[in-house]
């Protein structure tokens, strides 16, 4: 008898859709809660050294990591990630009002067609 072999089904993983960080943050950094208080932190900055001088050209989004040393607490390290993904609604109208994300052709029709649509 032949053996059957069953073909897995291909998993498809969905692609996120990402929004790249203006030049604007790139350059300085951005730090903002939304929605205000109670939503998301979005934290995109620099590695910096003991002086507080950069360590990186560019920034990036930024994520907090446990300090093992001097009694622990959190420190905020660069990623290297230079998008955005997983926004709702109110967190992508505010960051691309506030030009801290760029929207390319595809997104910017989605945009006006979700916010500005009569």
């Amino acid at each position: 008898m032949a053996k059957e072999e069953k073909e897995k089904p291909e998993v498809v993983k969905e692609k996120k859709e990402q929004y790249h960080l203006s030049d604007a943050v790139l350059e300085h950094g951005y730090t903002a809660q939304i929605p205000n208080r109670t939503g998301r932190l979005f934290k995109i900055g620099f590695n910096t050294d003991l002086e507080g001088k950069r360590l990186d050209r560019f920034a990036s989004v930024m994520e907090k990591i446990n300090n093992p040393a001097r009694g622990g607490g959190e420190l905020w390290k660069s990623t290297g990630v230079t998008y955005l993904e997983d926004l709702t609604d109110e967190q992508l109208y505010i960051l691309a009002k506030a030009r801290v994300i760029m929207l390319d052709k595809k997104q910017s029709e989605a945009f006006s067609g979700k916010f500005y649509s009569k």
